[in-house]
């Protein structure tokens, strides 16, 4: 994963914020303060909610994105990337999964009676098994 300042990762998922309904998610896990990442969804609770790509041209660029150098925090994304996120809308929260190469599983929910700002993520990495609460923090 190249290194980026995580002001310039923002902006890169900016792309399509003049023109839509754009929610900038900014989290970390508790297990690891301070180590975050970001994602955008497009339409936050609407039908056609949908996460936005770092690069709109490239329907296969990264959607989440950090710059932690923590190995966990950079696995947990990009596990989530080889999914492209699979965002799901079960009505009480948002549900995202990952899946890497068939040995490494994320699942990331947010809760909608937090206005999605907390929830966990519980990852699968070569059969070991993790779980952090995790919070968000919401900007338009």
């Amino acid at each position: 994963m190249k290194k980026f300042n995580f002001v310039a990762l923002l902006s890169l998922l900016s792309f399509s914020a003049l023109a839509a309904d754009v929610t900038t998610f900014t989290c970390e896990m508790t297990q690891f303060p301070k180590q975050k990442f970001a994602f955008k969804i497009k339409n936050l609770g609407k039908p056609s909610m949908e996460l936005l790509n770092v690069n709109g041209a490239d329907d296969y660029s990264d959607v989440f994105v950090t710059n932690s150098r923590n190995d966990y925090v950079r696995r947990t994304v990009d596990t989530l990337n080889g999914q492209g996120g699979d965002l799901r809308d079960l009505g009480d929260r948002l549900y995202f999964f990952g899946d890497a190469v068939g040995i490494d599983f994320v699942y990331f929910e947010l809760f909608k009676n937090s206005g999605y700002t907390r929830g966990f993520v519980r990852v699968q990495f070569d059969v070991k098994r993790g779980y952090s609460p995790a919070f968000c923090v919401l900007t338009k």
